[in-house]
């Protein structure tokens, strides 16, 4: 089998699962263990599929690090900047634009989704694992898998489009689902903004280290409205 075709067969469970999987657990399964189940197995896919996919079709044996190297340093300071840049952003634009009020019209849904799925008595510790851990997992499957496969089978306008909007996608489904069209548009706007940057950073910086760190910021900052929004 040629090799392009191959690298796509690898790359678009990748682009499309996430958002399979947002349709499943947002839409169409209303029992707790189903969406805990379904969710942690698209999970389990983006942990392993990126692995299996390089070492069985792709015939590619990834580099792995034993410890941080000085690009992984040198990565930290500005992703740590636009991190914090853009999780004040956040945070300012709940506390004192016309968009919190708004947003905080869909805490009964919000709270309503979180107690379906067993997630809302965790809620912190939750929180805490989606910053830290989720925002690596992410960073290496969309920016260190797709993005790295897409830019070997696209021009660069195209793979990096194609990355980020696909990464964005099941956002923007989670989004509809809780918010008014608009301020759904908004968000996932913002994280398709977010997949370019990191992109970016990835490539100039020949790190995951500075995308991680400035993802795990802006999650937190997320999950912080997230929990004030809960208070409604």
């Amino acid at each position: 089998m040629d090799q392009t075709l191959k690298r796509w067969l690898c790359v678009f469970p990748a682009l499309v699962s996430p958002s399979i999987a947002a349709l499943g657990y947002i839409f169409l399964i209303h029992a707790g263990w189903g969406i805990r189940v379904l969710y942690c197995a698209q999970k389990s896919l983006a942990v392993f599929w990126p692995l299996l996919a390089g070492l069985w079709i792709l015939r590619e044996v990834p580099r792995i690090q034993g410890r941080p190297n000085q690009d992984d340093l040198r990565a930290l300071p500005l992703g740590a900047l636009l991190g914090l840049l853009a999780g004040t952003g956040i945070l300012l634009g709940y506390w004192f634009s016309p968009l919190g009020p708004i947003v905080n019209l869909s805490a009964a849904v919000i709270r309503a989704k979180l107690t379906q799925a067993g997630i809302l008595e965790h809620m912190v510790p939750f929180a805490v694992v989606m910053s830290l851990l989720h925002s690596a997992l992410e960073e290496y499957q969309w920016r260190w898998f797709v993005y790295g496969n897409l830019k070997k089978l696209l021009k660069p306008f195209w793979a990096r489009q194609l990355a980020a909007w696909s990464f964005a996608s099941h956002h923007f489904i989670i989004l509809f689902f809780y918010f008014p069209p608009w301020a759904a548009l908004l968000g996932g706007c913002g994280v398709v903004i977010a997949g370019l940057a990191w992109q970016g950073m990835m490539e100039g910086q020949r790190s995951l280290a500075g995308a991680w760190l400035s993802h795990a910021l802006v999650d937190g900052a997320i999950f912080a409205v997230a929990l004030q929004i809960l208070r409604h």
